[in-house]
């Protein structure tokens, strides 16, 4: 199997110099470049994935560090590919630890994660927060099963309650019976429709956290901003820096791997919205 690997890498870089060759950069076209980010995401996902590996040999399947510290996680993913190294590191959204980190007090009769994945946050917070009863959301029918998965293998004693879609008015009716509830939303693009019709004054003694993926939608943002602000205090949070450099197993890694661990692969910077009850 070595042999095979060694000759498609070599294979590999003689198609690149040969489609590379004689070219300056500024006269590349659209999809040269786009080719050339093509590959370039490729080898960093078999690196990352090498990484991953790594990490979990060297420090077991578990969070190292952040409010979700200590909770396994498993290396099957159901969004994407690579979240579980940074998530494994405990930097993965890391904006949003000291926001968790204050909710801990708080005692939350439903926490409705809707677009949950593999339920890192999920899980997370029904071992970090005071939550009565979990509702998990995810179009992907992986996606919840690994949830459940997750929930298990942490020994999670909360209810979990596994749902493929909500709309508006269930969300709604849902804060009706439980106001005081917390909802993490990031549904790429569906929170405008899902969040911009709620009636967010029923909701005042709910919590949200929303990552706004103003890149599908760019009047996401100023549209929740302005519905929630008539409510509750509402903050924006950037995405933020890293810092690699801090994380001893990363120390014998080259600069480029450092930084490619703890990447979130985002499409640009991203932020969320932050909504608490007056």
């Amino acid at each position: 199997m070595g042999i095979y690997t060694d000759f498609a890498l070599r294979l590999s870089q003689h198609i690149l110099k040969s489609a590379l060759k004689g070219k300056a950069s500024s006269s590349f076209s659209a999809n040269n470049l786009r080719r050339l980010k093509k590959i370039r995401g490729m080898c960093e996902r078999e690196q990352r994935r090498f990484m991953t590996h790594s990490a979990i040999g060297e420090l077991g399947p578990k969070v190292q560090m952040g409010p979700f510290k200590g909770m396994l996680l498993q290396e099957k993913e159901s969004w994407g590919e690579g979240d579980t190294l940074p998530k494994i590191l405990g930097t993965y959204e890391a904006e949003l630890a000291p926001i968790f980190i204050a909710l801990k007090d708080i005692p939350f009769q439903r926490l409705i994660n809707i677009g949950c994945a593999e339920g890192y946050f999920t899980v997370g917070c029904a071992l970090a927060l005071n939550i009565d009863e979990v509702i998990a959301v995810d179009l992907d029918s992986k996606a919840l099963q690994l949830c459940e998965e997750n929930k298990k293998n942490n020994e999670v004693d909360t209810t979990f309650h596994f749902q493929s879609s909500i709309s508006s008015e269930h969300l709604q009716s849902i804060l009706s019976d439980y106001p005081k509830s917390l909802v993490l939303c990031d549904c790429e693009g569906y929170e405008k429709t899902l969040l911009g019709s709620l009636d967010t004054s029923a909701a005042k003694e709910s919590h949200f956290i929303v990552e706004c993926h103003d890149f599908v939608d760019p009047e996401i943002t100023p549209l929740l901003k302005s519905k929630f602000q008539t409510s509750h205090n509402v903050q924006i949070i950037q995405e933020s820096e890293r810092d690699p450099n801090q994380i001893e197993f990363l120390r014998n890694y080259d600069s480029g791997d450092r930084w490619l661990a703890i990447s979130e692969n985002r499409p640009e910077t991203m932020h969320w919205l932050i909504a608490t009850p007056r």
